[in-house]
């Protein structure tokens, strides 16, 4: 199960995370979908010049997060830095039957269409559910969204 996240906290981070059927359950049913991820920032450049913040001339200048690498993230209803969660793909495999189920939140309509082939790029989505998931959200800025096929 994939959950796209947006961290409004230094601008837009987007990622993928894996969670069970319990943490796909909270973001759903009882949409909690705050997040609090861990990441490792490998430099911070200076908001004032743009070179290492260690090197640059200013004194206490504001920085920026540049070689951003994510470690993990938590499913909480107190997010850090106003991180949500806007998509949620499940993908279930039954009796020679694959079960989609994306979940679409209103925060995450203007990037949709890229989360949905990002997944296909990475291969949890066949062409037809992308193509079928698509088309339901041409015209949504949310919904919940089910595609069977034969696996």
């Amino acid at each position: 199960m994939r959950a796209p996240l947006v961290d409004g906290g230094f601008g837009t981070i987007t990622g993928t995370a894996t969670t069970n059927e319990a943490g796909f359950n909270l973001i759903v049913k009882k949409r909690i979908r705050g997040t609090s991820p861990e990441f490792d920032v490998e430099k911070y450049l200076c908001a004032i010049c743009k070179k290492d913040y260690e090197t640059c001339p200013h004194e206490d200048p504001p920085l920026m997060p540049t070689a951003i690498h994510p470690l993990s993230v938590s499913i909480t209803p107190n997010p850090d830095m106003g991180t949500k969660i806007t998509d949620v793909l499940s993908v279930k495999v039954r009796e020679k039957r694959r079960y989609y189920r994306w979940v679409g939140f209103r925060e995450g309509s203007g990037e949709r269409e890229g989360y949905i082939q990002q997944m296909y790029e990475k291969g949890e989505l066949s062409e037809t559910a992308r193509n079928f998931i698509s088309g339901y959200f041409g015209n949504r800025r949310q919904g919940d969204c089910r595609y069977v096929e034969h696996a």
